[in-house]
């Protein structure tokens, strides 16, 4: 399942969701997968805290929103941003199996949020997601601002790097939910 939702907030909430990403304070060291060979690759991220997740509001924007019915019966369990430049490897990977919510495995909703305001098509950074074999792109997202994407974490996936010519980070919020 991968669900796309265009424009999904307000211009005055979309806004505020990109400054807040903006000033977020990142950390190096989030990894894209286990795998002990790719450890050298690692990303810019702003894991965000149970209060910073209710200054945003996103999650309360969600309820009220076209894409509601995919959070109605699942609590969020983590919140992070992902921030891209241009020149990174991503790797394909998935969050079955391999998430830690309230001490049980499970494999979360994933829901993806494009914060950028502007972004051109040939800039990439779009989210590619892999067939069950892994061989082959089943769907390439484009990135878009105001865009949300939902899928199950079992989908391998990964992201296509913004190109050079992009003049600012491609930034990403990550939520992850499971049921109630």
């Amino acid at each position: 399942m991968i669900e796309v939702y265009d424009n999904i907030f307000d211009f005055n909430y979309s806004n505020y969701v990109w400054d807040f990403v903006k000033n977020s304070k990142y950390s190096l060291g989030w990894l894209n997968d286990d795998v002990p060979e790719h450890a050298s690759y690692v990303m810019l991220h702003s894991l965000f805290n149970p209060e910073e997740v209710d200054r945003l509001g996103i999650i309360e924007q969600l309820r009220k929103s076209d894409a509601r019915s995919h959070i109605s019966d699942k609590k969020e369990i983590k919140t992070v941003v992902n921030l891209a430049i241009p020149g990174q490897t991503f790797f394909e990977h998935t969050h079955h199996n391999n998430w830690q919510g309230d001490g049980i495995r499970n494999s979360p909703s994933v829901c993806l949020y494009y914060p950028n305001l502007e972004w051109r098509r040939q800039w990439g950074g779009e989210t590619m997601f892999y067939t069950n074999s892994n061989q082959d792109i089943e769907r390439a997202v484009e990135y878009k601002p105001n865009r949300l994407v939902f899928f199950t974490g079992e989908h391998s996936h990964a992201v296509r790097p913004p190109t050079a010519h992009a003049p600012f980070f491609r930034f990403t919020i990550s939520m992850f939910f499971t049921p109630v």
